[in-house]
């Protein structure tokens, strides 16, 4: 990079020194309002993923805490399911015990 000394001495007019200046500093700022547009686009997705993650969480929680009251209620009904199983199962041996008794 040649300092603004060398720069005059080789020929460049301030006025062209400005121009170049004037425009370098347009396409710099141009640049940096694209870049701050697509950076706001990009922000405002990552907070609506993250209401969404959110919402999800909370709907999996939910889900949670039925599929746990749901497996106790399932429990206590296994255990009176099994026990009929079981009467039924003692009670089916009887009558089988009884029919053989009869048939002899």
């Amino acid at each position: 990079m040649l300092p603004l000394n060398q720069i005059l001495e080789i020929g460049m007019d301030t006025s062209v020194l400005s121009f170049v200046v004037a425009v370098c500093g347009s396409i710099i700022v141009l640049l940096l309002t694209v870049v701050a547009y697509f950076v706001k686009k990009f922000i405002i997705k990552v907070e609506e993923l993250t209401t969404a993650v959110n919402e999800l969480r909370l709907t999996v929680d939910g889900a949670r805490i039925i599929q746990n009251n749901f497996e106790k209620n399932c429990n206590g009904n296994h255990l009176v399911v099994n026990k009929r199983l079981d009467d039924h199962a003692k009670t089916l041996k009887d009558h089988g015990e009884r029919i053989t008794k009869l048939e002899k």
